[in-house]
């Protein structure tokens, strides 16, 4: 097997596939992916959420689904990391200004600006669906299955 044919990543590329239908669901999915690899800014002009991946699939993905939950399109971008023996393409969500807070407040991480619930609030895994769609988001960020 090739590094890009690991099993984590055949189980990845199956799980961005598959369709996530309800808006609780996507709700939890998106939580589970900014807990995972999200990354929150503050800048002189704002703040904002960054989501970097390999996958531009689950970049696209998330675009669309933070566009049906906030009525908001976040930008999507790849970036080329210079690296001496190890070039890589990421590839890049980027959610600047106030939307990053309804963001933040629907995926049920924070309340309110400046604000975070402690730990997984129960309303957004209250269903079996939204369990799954939880951990695939976590998983699909930083997670690994070795054999």
């Amino acid at each position: 097997m090739t590094n890009e044919h690991t099993i984590s990543h055949l189980v990845k590329e199956d799980m961005i596939q598959g369709k996530i239908h309800n808006t609780c669901c996507k709700r939890a999915f998106l939580s589970g992916l900014i807990r995972g690899a999200g990354n929150y800014y503050v800048t002189s002009s704002g703040f904002g959420i960054n989501i970097q991946h390999q996958s531009p699939e689950l970049i696209v993905k998330s675009a669309q689904m933070v566009k049906q939950l906030i009525s908001f399109e976040p930008v999507v971008k790849m970036r080329k990391q210079d690296r001496e023996f190890n070039p890589k393409v990421v590839y890049e969500m980027d959610l600047p200004g106030a939307k990053c807070f309804d963001l933040l407040e629907e995926a049920y991480i924070s309340p309110a600006p400046y604000q975070l619930y402690d730990g997984i609030a129960p309303e957004l895994i209250e269903s079996p669906c939204c369990q799954k769609a939880f951990l695939q988001g976590v998983f699909l960020a930083s997670g690994t299955i070795s054999i």
